[in-house]
């Protein structure tokens, strides 16, 4: 029998979690994510049974809190997901002590800091225990229950690092986990249809505490990757869980849903962004910097722009704005370059027949001579007129760094060679071969006189 639409009409009555109770693993922390949706839901009215694995005051000091602060009941209870006997434990304990589980959030995991051939077998044999089996073992533990009532909301947390492989740190065991979360979610979604619900969560990254050992450079470097330049707190996600645990998301199941801050939308992989070409038989990535669509990504500019080997500035000239912000690109350009590279400056006017434009082609002209690049006029629909002019400046900066880096050699041939010619003397002789002969000379009279 499929699952029913829900009976509430009002939006607040479908998120109100009144008489329910909530199970969250790995809600001990002081700021994490088992915390905040634990919060979410005890917001709502849910009863919460939160679990930990070794901190018990904490989840206990969690649980008083939010008793406090809300009204509602709360017990911790110790639970290692990487055991079944010990989930099976800690849901009949629930069961015993609340009678009843609507919705359980399997959030608890272990993260790793290696990589495949850096890492040890036990360590890829834990977090693929911990991640990826714990939640099964929390799936079939609740699942049953869930079936015997007809209802239930199961709800994963898995990451980004289920979607994409993280750079620069090397977590393959942790990454492979996540994304069997997520297809996890998505099965269970089908096996369980007539009876409950199961959706994931993957949040990007969250400032929980427990990457504090992560160097400076690399958290900059997540921080370049995410559009919105920033890494997310984990009250942002109490939102996500409280949709997820009530039955505002009747319709919700088998969805995964990113909170990432766009970290995962890349659109360095859109070919409207970025696309390599060949040119004569090489390839050259071409970065395309939109005035008018990329301000978001301010901070993933510098990323685009140390990969790029040449470069499309675009604006548009049924924009002023988008004029007017060819300059900050180009100095962006010039920053993390050093040094010129192929650069055209595109006018672009969608559609040939345009008569609603702001910037002349003057306007344009006299800009591209102010910044030393070519200017051309087209549509980026089509790319008229653009792809032979860019072959033509990729041909012709290679082969001007061609020549710079003859020059270059040529250069230090003819260094060597007067640093050769300072060690000769001018009978011909190395000063060095000179100096020793003299040596020897004055050591054999020395011999003589000594004679």
């Amino acid at each position: 029998m499929p699952l029913l639409v829900t009976k509430a009409e009002k939006l607040a009555d479908m998120f109100s979690l009144k008489g329910k109770v909530v199970v969250v693993t790995g809600a001990s922390g002081p700021m994490g994510i088992g915390l905040e949706s634990a919060r979410a839901c005890a917001e709502l009215g849910a009863d919460v049974a939160l679990t930990y694995f070794s901190r018990e005051e904490s989840c206990i000091r969690n649980a008083t809190e939010l008793t406090e602060s809300y009204g509602v009941k709360t017990k911790a209870y110790q639970c290692d997901i990487r055991s079944w006997s010990s989930v099976q434990k800690a849901v009949a304990d629930v069961l015993s002590d609340f009678g009843q589980i609507d919705v359980f959030i399997a959030n608890a995991g272990q993260a790793t800091d290696s990589g495949v051939l850096d890492g040890s077998v036990e360590s890829w044999e834990e977090v693929i225990q911990a991640d990826l089996t714990g939640t099964f073992y929390c799936a079939k533990a609740v699942g049953t229950h869930f079936k015997s009532r007809g209802s239930g909301s199961f709800i994963i947390t898995s990451s980004i690092s289920g979607h994409i492989a993280n750079f620069p740190q090397e977590q393959t065991c942790y990454n492979v986990a996540k994304a069997g979360c997520i297809h996890l979610a998505k099965s269970l979604a089908n096996e369980w249809r007539d009876f409950a619900r199961v959706n994931s969560v993957s949040p990007g990254y969250i400032e929980t505490g427990l990457s504090d050992y992560v160097p400076a450079e690399t958290k900059q470097t997540w921080r370049y990757m995410t559009p919105m330049g920033r890494v997310g707190e984990p009250k942002e996600l109490k939102a996500i869980y409280a949709y997820l645990a009530s039955d505002a998301s009747s319709f919700t199941t088998g969805s995964d849903i990113l909170v990432d801050g766009g970290y995962c939308y890349d659109p360095t992989g859109d070919e409207n962004y970025r696309k390599q070409i060949i040119v004569d038989g090489t390839p050259c990535m071409v970065e395309v910097l939109d005035t008018a669509g990329q301000d978001e990504y301010t901070a993933l500019r510098d990323l685009w722009i140390r990969e790029g080997e040449a470069f499309l500035l675009v604006f548009s000239i049924t924009s002023k704005n988008s004029f007017a912000n060819v300059r900050e690109y180009y100095q962006q350009i010039q920053d993390n370059k050093k040094s010129k590279v192929p650069l055209i400056l595109v006018g672009n006017k969608w559609d040939l027949a345009s008569t609603d434009r702001e910037v002349s082609s003057q306007e344009a002209e006299s800009l591209a001579k102010e910044l030393n690049c070519t200017f051309i006029e087209t549509s980026a629909k089509t790319g008229y007129n653009i792809d032979e002019t860019f072959h033509d400046l990729i041909r012709s900066y290679r082969k001007h760094t061609a020549e710079q880096e003859q020059e270059a050699a040529e250069a230090a041939a003819v260094e060597a060679q007067k640093k050769e010619a300072s060690q000769t003397d001018s009978g011909g002789l190395k000063k060095t071969g000179w100096r020793k002969r003299l040596s020897g000379f004055i050591k054999s009279i020395d011999k003589n006189k000594t004679g």
